[in-house]
């Protein structure tokens, strides 16, 4: 078993490493716009489980999560003789809608301050920029 530091250190590189295949490497259409948003690595190193952000309707989405679990046997040829391991993690690919999540909170609470009476909205502005001011 790997202890964590070194569980966090592979799972970095990791992420850097596939995000540079699957740019310059990956010619499949179906991937589109994704963007690497986390990478956890199993503590006996056998599955290294990759979250994707991909801007585009559900339809993109399933075929980009398509493409790279097609391409995962290839990006694991690739990257696995520039690291120094025994066996390197299987690489499965879902679908991370945090950042989709975070976009629709940020909206709701914009939302909500503008559809606030005058008086209110300011009242939370002062709050904020007491709160900024405590802070420093």
């Amino acid at each position: 078993m790997a202890d964590e530091r070194r569980l966090l250190r592979i799972a970095s590189r990791l992420k850097q490493d596939l995000s540079t295949e699957i740019l310059y490497k990956l010619k499949d259409p179906r991937i589109g716009f994704v963007t690497i948003a986390s990478v956890k690595v199993a503590k006996d190193l056998s599955i290294a489980n990759i979250g994707i952000s991909v801007m585009g309707s559900e339809g993109q989405k399933n075929a980009a999560i398509k493409a790279l679990t097609d391409a995962a046997g290839y990006l694991q040829n690739q990257l696995a003789p520039k690291y120094e391991m025994r066996t390197f993690p299987r690489l499965k690919f879902r679908l991370d809608e945090s950042v989709e999540r975070a976009f629709k909170i940020t909206k709701l609470i914009d939302d909500a301050v503008r559809d606030l009476p005058a008086d209110e909205s300011e009242e939370i502005e002062e709050i904020e920029e007491d709160a900024d001011d405590d802070e420093n």
